[in-house]
């Protein structure tokens, strides 16, 4: 068993990989719905540019990869915040249970505000004195285990709707993920399928769902958890339905546990550019507490963008 599960990952993910391009049927940018379930959540994972798949093993991993929240002892609660562009504001949350050793439960929340806009039209092109809010909504349930000492997988239903001013569209979403770990510096190699769904009707016109499929790997070249010194490097290749494929790239350094420092980039877009981040864990009133929060640069087309992360493992 432990020489065939490897083999499945390898092969399964390449094959999927291989294929995704043709399962978009052509460039989809801009033309997917439910665009806010693409904006990361969590400000551990952003800051190392969302480079996180192969490396997830908290509460957050519900958004990047269900197979992380395997790894989670005890329960443990994640809440997020998102400062993103526009004034536009990203809240998330997550919580992981456990149920010994049949596995982990997981349940999520992510909410997304739009902001107000005022109502125009062609006779009133600078405002007819009313306004409007769009916003978006995705709950999810999440179940993952670990099949062997090595191999995890997991899979999580969400879910979601979108308001767009007067219009609305909901329905039900797929996250797969799977994680294999091996002994050489922690090399672990991570696969995720994440918003797979049917089509979405907008007015009289179907839009595709924003699915995104991710191959991941990671590994230790300094240290281990809970040394002095931890480096994990990390990295992903990514499909987007929406826009194609990007490569993202990220490293965490812990100082003694307690300090963190992250870095990432995400290459492919011209829009995004250096992400930073830093993290803080304490030993409090007998729980364990981190906070996290990251910086990514949009060069000048926006302001950018702030995430603060809070987690609690009880």
């Amino acid at each position: 068993m432990t020489i065939r599960i490897p083999i499945i990952f390898f092969v399964s993910s390449l094959l999927l990989w291989t294929f995704s391009p043709v399962f978009a049927a052509g460039d989809l940018a801009g033309t997917t719905g439910l665009g806010f379930l693409e904006i990361g959540m969590g400000a551990r994972a952003t800051g190392m540019g969302g480079a996180f798949i192969a490396v997830a093993d908290d509460a957050s991993s519900l958004y990047w990869n269900p197979a992380g929240i395997s790894k989670v002892n005890g329960i443990q609660a994640n809440l997020s915040y998102t400062r993103w562009l526009v004034d536009m504001n990203l809240s998330a949350g997550a919580i992981v249970i456990p149920a010994g050793r049949y596995g982990n439960w997981g349940f999520s929340y992510l909410g997304f505000d739009f902001g107000e806009e005022e109502v125009t039209t062609p006779e009133q092109q600078y405002g007819t004195g009313a306004n409007y809010t769009n916003s978006g909504l995705a709950l999810g349930v999440a179940y993952a285990i670990e099949l062997t000492d090595r191999f995890a997988f997991g899979a999580q239903a969400k879910w979601v709707q979108e308001k767009l001013w007067t219009e609305s569209t909901t329905g039900f979403m797929l996250d797969i993920g799977s994680q294999y770990r091996t002994y050489f510096h922690a090399l672990r190699l991570g696969m995720s399928l994440r918003h797979y769904g049917a089509d979405r009707k907008y007015l009289d016109k179907y839009v595709p769902a924003p699915w995104t499929f991710s191959v991941g790997v990671a590994f230790d070249p300094v240290g281990a958890a809970g040394k002095t010194h931890h480096i994990t490097v990390s990295s992903n290749a990514t499909f987007y339905n929406s826009y194609g494929e990007r490569m993202e790239y990220g490293a965490e350094y812990w100082f003694n546990s307690l300090i963190a420092l992250r870095t990432g980039y995400r290459a492919g877009t011209h829009a995004e550019g250096m992400s930073f981040g830093a993290g803080l864990r304490l030993d409090l009133i007998g729980r364990e507490w981190r906070l996290d929060m990251a910086y990514t640069d949009y060069h000048e087309a926006f302001d950018a963008p702030l995430r603060f992360s809070f987690e609690v493992k009880l």
